[in-house]
């Protein structure tokens, strides 16, 4: 019997639950709630609202105007600087994550 590290048994762990949580997800969406068609819009799309789509989940009342403020460069720079409201347990986590940079 092989020896098993943490590594391998986290990453089991969290496979284990992506797969129960995907199950819920894809389970909820075989519904007849999903659009049969969706239409994309027809010509130039504002490019604030084609970052929004691109970079998040779309736009949020307030936020285009918000964004055209200060500007896309500055939003988006905003949008990767960690926040002061990152739990620790997670900012721990992320430290100990190992990237190809790193090896």
């Amino acid at each position: 019997m092989s020896e098993i590290s943490r590594r391998k048994l986290l990453a089991l762990g969290v496979t284990v639950v992506a797969a129960a949580g995907c199950g819920k997800v894809a389970y909820k969406i075989q519904g007849d709630d999903l659009p049969a068609h969706i239409d994309l819009p027809k010509g130039d799309v504002q490019p604030t609202i084609r970052l929004l789509n691109r970079a998040g989940f779309g736009p949020k009342p307030g936020q285009v105007a918000a964004i055209e403020k200060i500007g896309h460069e500055a939003y988006i720079e905003d949008q990767l600087r960690p926040t002061e409201e990152e739990p620790l347990a997670l900012s721990m986590q992320l430290g100990n994550l190992e990237s190809p940079i790193d090896r």
